[in-house]
């Protein structure tokens, strides 16, 4: 039975020393890092390359990116996207999605230790090596810390070695209907219940890249998943990211533009636009510090069709800058539209590139800054003009709306001490048994590898009474550490 319902999870780890010591280069690793954003082996799909767009913008300012009871973060850097960590999270959503089961960190099958380097999709004839247990399978409930298969780290392990990447944490969810609002999701946490949140903000753990994978179908309509960590020798670029969030299908209509700026040395860059078929659009800082990370967004009406968009940029000294490095990334609009393939190797001419780009109109929150107005002339009589007036303060972007909230479903209900996921995370009145049967609040688990004396698990759920029962929310956080002496 498919639930219509939406589940969040989240784990935050940190691995043993013989799992994150590899040292050995990695190619494709290598590879992006000159060639960024430019696919590879079909990697990033539109919804994974928008899914790390999001943690980004998030990252740039997590102040406005919350629910009314979240926790104020400070902003962090922008994340690299990883080729290695998204085939990690690409292939635990793609198996939750084909094994028909629910939301979980584990494998819901153990796992075949070839998996990476035999290139499994997920799909469950060459990845598992046992069946699913029955406890498991069906979309039945499971244990906030089921032991169905192989673990999280040992899975994302299969991923990173021989590679100059290591893993450190993994949020996954369920049932959304794109990054933005899983993003949005994970980021308007309560403070206190904030697993997700501090995750992506690297509160406990720091990351300098992350993976991001998306697969549909199974016992959600969706499933997401993003793997954390760190690359060694890891350079933020000055345009690290960018994406395009489309409507519901692919409709025609008004499709939004993301990109990531980031430039400590000289800040603000001179001109940052997106080329959609050639015709450039001057992006606007929406959040975030263009020294740090800031996040830059315009949005544009596609007619039906095959579209293609890159984003250009020139820094404070002129420097030109592409997302991708090369070529374009193809848009498919309409419900029957498929493009011949889903990226040019090269891009159409830009219609701003010869003049070094249309400048971006100020920030919303730049009014303070805008020069005052002219001086008079001198009159007649040798009197000085009037000073010109100082412009007016821009006002700040409305803060995202929280995400609804709700009773746990057939992912499981929350015991006594639970609380409610909706109107941006509030505290519940000690949670409810959802219909998947009621769990203990807090459970000590059986310790994973690389996790000292198990995880700590705790599921909530709001009352069903307040939301409609096809709006459920459940969400797990499971956190462990390095093993150490306390």
């Amino acid at each position: 039975m498919r639930n219509t319902g939406v589940a969040l999870q989240l784990a935050a780890v940190t691995l043993l020393s013989s799992l994150v010591s590899c040292v050995a280069p990695q190619e494709p690793e290598v590879a992006r890092r000159s060639a960024l954003g430019e696919p590879m082996n079909g990697f990033p799909t539109a919804a994974e390359r928008l899914g790390i767009m999001a943690i980004n913008r998030a990252r740039s300012d997590p102040q406005t990116v919350k629910g009314a009871s979240s926790a104020s973060y400070p902003a962090r850097p922008p994340v690299l996207y990883s080729y290695t960590l998204s085939r990690s999270a690409r292939f635990h959503a793609t198996s939750l999605s084909l094994t028909n089961v629910t939301l979980m960190h584990p494998s819901p099958c153990v796992l075949n230790t070839n998996v990476a380097t035999a290139n499994c999709t997920g799909d469950p004839a060459c990845a598992c090596a046992t069946a699913v247990p029955a406890m498991c399978a069906a979309c039945a409930t499971v244990p906030a810390t089921p032991t169905c298969g192989t673990d999280p780290f040992v899975r994302i392990g299969f991923f990173t070695a021989g590679t100059t990447t290591s893993a450190n944490g993994e949020v996954a969810a369920a049932g959304y209907a794109d990054p933005i609002a899983v993003v949005d999701g994970w980021m308007d946490e309560a403070s206190g219940a904030d697993g997700h949140r501090r995750n992506l903000t690297d509160q406990g753990i720091t990351s300098t890249t992350m993976g991001y994978g998306h697969s549909q179908g199974g016992c959600f309509s969706t499933f997401d998943v993003s793997d954390s960590g760190n690359m060694t020798g890891a350079m933020i670029p000055k345009l690290p990211t960018a994406a395009v969030r489309a409507p519901a299908n692919n409709a025609a209509g008004s499709y939004t533009f993301y990109a990531t700026w980031a430039d400590p040395a000289m800040g603000a860059p001179a001109s940052l636009n997106v080329v959609i078929d050639g015709a450039c659009t001057a992006m606007a800082r929406e959040l975030g510090s263009d020294t740090l990370n800031a996040t830059y967004k315009a949005a544009a009406t596609l007619a039906a069709g095959c579209h293609n968009y890159f984003v250009v940029a020139r820094d404070a000294a002129g420097a030109m800058l592409t997302y991708p490095t090369t070529g374009a990334i193809s848009i498919p609009v309409g419900s029957a539209t498929a493009c011949a393939t889903d990226f040019l190797t090269t891009a159409p001419a830009a219609s701003c590139a010869g003049d070094g780009g249309v400048p971006p109109p100020p920030p919303s929150d730049a009014g303070a800054d805008r020069a005052g107005g002219s001086g008079g002339a001198t009159g007649a009589g040798g009197t000085n003009g009037a000073g010109g007036a100082r412009g007016t303060g821009g006002t700040s972007g409305a803060g995202g709306a929280p995400g609804t909230g709700g009773a746990s479903g057939a992912v499981g209900g929350a015991g006594a001490g639970g609380s409610a996921a909706g109107a941006g995370g509030a505290n519940g009145g000690g949670g409810i048994t959802g219909s998947g049967g009621a769990g203990p609040t807090t459970d000590s688990g059986a310790g994973g590898a690389g996790v000292s004396g198990g995880c700590s698990c705790d599921v909530r759920g709001g009352s069903s009474s307040s939301i409609a029962s096809g709006s459920l929310v459940s969400l797990a956080f499971l956190f462990g550490t390095r093993r150490r002496r306390r």
